[in-house]
Order: structure tokens, then C-alpha cells, then sequence
């Protein structure tokens, strides 16, 4: 059997941290803005991915449906604002440890999402 590189599995790390994102089974912004939901439901990470300390941190992801995800990826400083409104909590998680080093160890970040 082959052994999985890095780059395959970070990607297992993050197709298993989607799913259990997407799990909430609604869009979470259904109704609370002026964009109308559609689409299937996305993994919405609320920091970029590129934030790898908070990368798979469930307090750094929204589940949102195609329309909500693509309009905000699109406004930012909207996307800023309604998190911080809507979900303080998560917004202050994010704020707070966006900047920590990652211990690059997904084998621990896998086992977590297992």
C-alpha cells in the first residue's frame, strides 16, 4: 500500500472537514441578508484556508449554500461584517488566533476529524 503524501492528506483533512461542515444541513445566512440561498450547501472557512492554525477549527467555518458562498468570497468587507454581527463567537475566535503557528502535524488534525 502507498503511503499518502502531505498534499494527500491535507486533502483528506479538508474533504472530511467540509463534510462535517456541511452536516448542519442548512445555509446558515438562510433569511438574514438580501441574498437569495441556492445551490448546494458549501464549506464557507470564515479566515482563508491559507490560516492553517485555524484551518479546521469548526469555530472558522459556516455552512453555507452556493449563492451565500460565492457572493461573499466575492464581497470581503461584506463577509466581514455579517460574521461579526451575526456570529461574534466565531468571529472573535478567528480574530484572536489567526495569527498562531501551526505545528504542521495533520496526522493529529486528521485523527480530530475522524
Amino acid at each position: 500500500m502507498r503511503k499518502i503524501t502531505r498534499k494527500g492528506l491535507k486533502n483528506k483533512c479538508d474533504k472530511l472537514f467540509s463534510g462535517k461542515v456541511r452536516e448542519t444541513g442548512f445555509c446558515e445566512l438562510k433569511y438574514k441578508d438580501h441574498i437569495n440561498c441556492g445551490g448546494v450547501l458549501q464549506c464557507a472557512h470564515i479566515l482563508t484556508r491559507g490560516h492553517h492554525a485555524i484551518r479546521w477549527n469548526f469555530n472558522n467555518a459556516l455552512c453555507l449554500c452556493q449563492g451565500h458562498h460565492v457572493w461573499y468570497t466575492n464581497n470581503p468587507n461584506a463577509w466581514k461584517d455579517i460574521v461579526a454581527r451575526l456570529f461574534p463567537a466565531k468571529w472573535g475566535f478567528v480574530q484572536k488566533h489567526q495569527n498562531e503557528i501551526w505545528d504542521k502535524d495533520l496526522d493529529k488534525v486528521l485523527q480530530k476529524l475522524q
